[in-house]
């Protein structure tokens, strides 16, 4: 198994994965940061690979022929305690068992994608999918669900304009995502599990 922990990503360009390409690997990360990369085929390219993010920050990607964003064809993809911003699309899989929780997706063009052949199997689960062109396209919407959720993430600061230094997603103090992640994981203060790429287990970067 790979293993990338505290690894950030920002400003590569390449054709299939402008930060990161996988096939037939099996690959866990925890605090990821991936920003202003350039791909003519996705920013994040999986191809039947069995793949986990923990505490994922990822936007700000740019394309220029295909999308940029997260991508995965077969295998599984494991997505929690993420910030997907500012994409095209932020995750999009064809034919994979997806898994997205505690999860934010926000000012994509598209936010959570699927072109399988037959039914998606997808387990979204106390996310917030908020301020997207189209929210879900190819899966049910699930919002009012399983403690999945619509609203504005509260940011500390956003401004999509390819700079990150304008930019802070952690959430502000009036962010209603706060404690709203699943009740069965919990922050590094013992509290319940803020939504997004800071909270959870992994929270503390």
């Amino acid at each position: 198994m790979l293993t990338l922990s505290g690894v950030h990503l920002e400003a590569n360009t390449a054709k299939d994965g402008g930060a990161l390409a996988a096939v037939n690997t099996q690959l866990y990360a925890v605090r990821t940061s991936v920003v202003l990369n350039t791909s003519s085929n996705l920013t994040i390219h999986l191809e039947e690979s069995e793949t986990e993010f923990d505490n994922l920050l990822l936007y700000e990607n740019q394309f220029v022929d295909s999308f940029s964003g997260l991508y995965a064809e077969g295998g599984s993809l494991t997505v929690t305690n993420a910030t997907i911003a500012g994409n095209y699309v932020g995750i999009y899989t064809q034919e994979t068992t997806v898994s997205v929780r505690n999860s934010i997706l926000f000012d994509n063009e598209y936010a959570l994608a699927d072109d399988s052949n037959g039914p998606a199997v997808w387990d979204v689960m106390y996310n917030d999918v908020y301020g997207n062109v189209t929210n879900y396209y190819g899966l049910n919407d699930p919002t009012g669900l399983l403690g999945n959720l619509s609203e504005d993430p509260g940011f500390v600061s956003w401004t999509r304009n390819l700079s990150v230094g304008s930019d802070n997603l952690r959430l502000g103090p009036s962010s209603t995502l706060v404690d709203m992640g699943d009740p069965m994981v919990l922050d590094t203060d013992g509290s319940r599990s803020d939504i997004g790429a800071y909270g959870g287990p992994g929270g503390g970067w």
